[in-house]
């Protein structure tokens, strides 16, 4: 059954809710995503932090820009349900793991509330909890499915150009580089809490920069590192409790390349489609 993966405590919270609130739970507690429930407490829209990203900054041409600090407390303070998805792709719990997986990559989502007959919240499946479901069979290198063509940012670089590129490229994580060796990896998620944090959010509704202008570096983090002696299923071990959602893979020529949560998500796909 799909609720052996489900995260039994997923983020769900009243539609009316302020988008601060709600992000601020999100990153707390360390998830991407959050169910919103109607005050009849059924299922109503799902948001994510891309959501929240895309509801604090504007996108154009050249990347992205905060928006003016007056609007950003009116951004912060609307409900939660201005920026959600909805009517929210949900699954029942006796669907297949198959079932489940499918509806992910087919939809291209990284989050699945499950409902039972009556509409109630039992849980949710989202890439780190599926990385469990990997093969105990599937002893494939983790060299042969890393992504090796990496997205990369100086270290020095703003942390608004970090969030750029990955709105504007749909990725989440990026490779920090400093003196022409990788330093570490950032994410979205990370982003996020930094400038929603109470002492960034409060320079940036008085009109200061200063948050979104700190080098990337700040932000940055050291994920595990991997060689080619590790297998997918290992991995998948490590990404199930790994809350950056991502490891370096480094090859025995001494190249690195990254395997994603998401990675595991294909690769269980097309797992599955072989049965």
């Amino acid at each position: 059954m799909i609720l052996t993966y489900a995260d039994r405590r997923p983020v769900v919270v009243n539609f009316n809710e302020t988008l601060l609130k709600v992000s601020r739970e999100m990153l707390t507690r360390n998830r991407n995503h959050a169910i919103l429930i109607n005050d009849s407490g059924l299922p109503w829209g799902v948001i994510s932090i891309r959501d929240v990203a895309k509801a604090i900054f504007i996108e154009g041409e050249e990347g992205v820009e905060l928006i003016e600090a007056g609007s950003l407390g009116k951004v912060l303070e609307s409900p939660a349900k201005t920026y959600a998805s909805r009517p929210p792709i949900t699954i029942s719990p006796e669907a297949s793991l198959k079932e489940a997986v499918k509806i992910l990559v087919d939809r291209n989502i990284g989050f699945l509330p499950i409902l039972d007959e009556n509409g109630k919240v039992l849980g949710a499946l989202e890439e780190k909890n599926l990385a469990r479901a990997i093969s105990d069979v599937n002893l494939t290198s983790v060299c042969s499915e890393a992504s090796w063509d990496l997205v990369t940012i100086e270290s020095d670089e703003e942390i608004l150009a970090a969030v750029g590129i990955m709105l504007t490229t749909g990725i989440r994580h990026l490779v920090v580089i400093e003196n022409g060796s990788i330093y570490g990896l950032a994410s979205l998620l990370k982003a996020l809490y930094f400038i929603t944090s109470e002492s960034s959010i409060g320079e940036l509704l008085k009109g200061s920069r200063r948050p979104i202008e700190e080098g990337v570096k700040l932000i940055t983090e050291n994920p595990w590192v991997l060689d080619c002696s590790y297998s997918l299923r290992e991995a998948a071990s490590l990404l199930a409790t790994e809350r950056m959602g991502a490891v370096f893979v480094k090859s025995e020529e001494g190249s690195v390349g990254l395997l994603t949560d998401r990675d595991l998500i294909r690769i269980l796909d097309e797992e599955l489609e072989k049965d």
